[in-house]
């Protein structure tokens, strides 16, 4: 199963344009933060849940695909720069590299590799954009009864 440590070291490695990633377990919270990002746009994961997929029953088990969904949400600074103009041309270059470190890996112990299902501005407030990217991969839950 993925998890967030796993996505975090991997930013770290392929995503050279942001700040060290950071677990997040609240969207609301981090967006009434008041996040002033200084230098590179911050980067927070948080886990967004799991859609059950097909069952399959086998004798003393059980197995059905799940699809884990996470986000990577993304605080650019807009310095100067009310509107977000100026940095609106920068956030699907941002939005892509997040992609491009994510897509196509999956943890050894995932079935499935990541794959992003959609990107998104969803804020901008006084000296930050925010932008959500929100991902998703196949994996199985396992019960052995």
């Amino acid at each position: 199963m993925i998890a967030i440590a796993h996505i975090i070291a991997r930013l770290a490695d392929l995503a050279p344009s942001l700040a060290p990633a950071e677990p997040v377990a609240d969207l609301d919270t981090l967006m009434t933060a008041k996040v002033q990002p200084q230098g590179k746009p911050l980067a927070h994961v948080m886990t967004m849940g799991l859609r059950g997929g097909e069952v399959q029953y086998q004798t003393g088990g059980f197995i059905q695909g799940v699809e884990v969904t996470f986000a990577v949400i993304l605080t650019i600074p807009t310095r100067n720069d009310a509107k977000g103009a100026r940095v609106s041309a920068d956030v699907l270059g941002l939005q892509l590299e997040v992609a491009g470190a994510l897509c196509g890996w999956g943890p050894d112990d995932a079935p499935g590799q990541v794959r992003m299902t959609r990107a998104f501005i969803a804020s901008l407030r006084a000296g930050a954009l925010v932008t959500i990217i929100e991902f998703a991969i196949g994996d199985q839950l396992r019960i052995i009864q």
